[in-house]
């Protein structure tokens, strides 16, 4: 039993390692691209501010020349979020309650869960240990997972946040989830979801960022994130975080 436990310790180690260099590698590339398009589209912007200024309100194509500027803006936030995810910003960590984070996204998200048919339980422990941990970051982590179950049930169906004190490891700690009944993940694909830019929603606008992200981000604090999940039947994304 203790030779299985450090190879599966062992296994684990070495799938992260693995992750990581899969990460550091897109993000050098995802860094140079970045830089290649960011100085045209920053012209590209300007001049068109620039246009417009010296454009009579009434003429007739300033209407298209809004478009061009808007679209060039939303091209450079793209660019901008692939920089972000190239490198890192450095990270503030304090002491923090992981169920007011949990708050903070189900009143962001409350609106977008109701549109879609689905309906929201909380499961939270009232009295869960504080967490040393980037606010921020985790509330990204949380939030990718919630438009993830979100994409999973299409036609709506019941979503479950759940916070609670766990140990792992000889750690105390704190685990949060997200389940859906929603249409699942196929076995072959749940080996592969956390790697960049892989994808099963190319054709919905997936960018295969969000659970890659999300993995750098809890593993960054030294945590755990694991995926449970049946075709037809749903699944449930856990984070485990340590004290």
């Amino acid at each position: 039993m203790e030779l299985n436990a450090r190879m599966q310790a062992q296994r684990l180690a070495e799938n992260r390692l693995v992750q990581a260099a899969k990460l550091a590698a897109v993000g050098e590339m995802a860094a140079g691209i970045a830089h290649e398009l960011n100085n045209p589209l920053t012209s590209v912007a300007g001049f068109a501010e620039l246009v417009m200024d010296a454009m009579p309100v009434e003429n007739e194509s300033r209407a298209d020349l809004e478009l061009v500027l808007q679209e060039a803006r939303r091209a450079r936030d793209v660019v901008r979020r692939l920089l972000d995810f190239a490198r890192q910003s450095e990270s503030t960590r304090a002491r923090a309650s992981l169920n007011e984070v949990v708050d903070d996204i189900v009143a962001l998200t409350r609106h977008l869960i109701a549109t879609n048919g689905v309906e929201l339980k909380l499961n939270v422990q009232a009295d869960l240990p504080w967490v040393t941990m980037d606010e921020n970051q985790i509330k990204q982590v949380l939030l990718n997972l919630v438009h993830n179950a979100l994409q999973a049930m299409p036609n709506g169906g019941e979503m479950e946040i759940k916070t609670v004190a766990l140990s792992r490891f000889s750690k105390d700690g704190v685990l949060f989830s997200v389940r859906d009944n929603g249409v699942g993940i196929p076995p072959e694909d749940q080996t592969r979801i956390f790697e960049p830019f892989y994808t099963t929603k190319g054709n919905k606008g997936g960018t295969g960022l969000g659970l890659s992200v999300t993995y750098g981000i809890v593993t960054d604090h030294g945590g755990q994130i694991e995926v449970a999940s049946h075709p037809g039947a749903g699944s449930i994304f856990s984070v485990w975080l340590p004290l």
